[in-house]
């Protein structure tokens, strides 16, 4: 990959971060993508590049992980109650 391809994803991958961040879904991202493609005139098979299109960004799960293991730690203490 030359280095334009890389900074291109780079910031490709900045701005869909930034979007799930915002709330968006995958599914929403995606379909944006798929519609800039489009517009874009990639959306005939001759104009497409031989290798996959790959997308990467972290996603902090802090938030997640927190409620997790507190309705774990819920899910625990109901099913002891109603053991009892």
């Amino acid at each position: 990959m030359e280095q334009r391809e890389f900074d291109a994803t780079q910031r490709i991958n900045e701005e869909c971060y930034q979007l799930i961040k915002a709330g968006y879904s995958m599914h929403d991202v995606h379909s944006a993508l798929t519609n800039v493609m489009n517009a874009m005139g990639f959306n005939h098979p001759e104009q497409l590049s031989t290798e996959p299109l790959v997308i990467s960004f972290d996603i902090d799960t802090t938030m997640v992980d927190r409620k997790l293991a507190h309705s774990t730690k819920l899910a625990r203490d109901l099913h002891h109650e109603l053991d009892n």
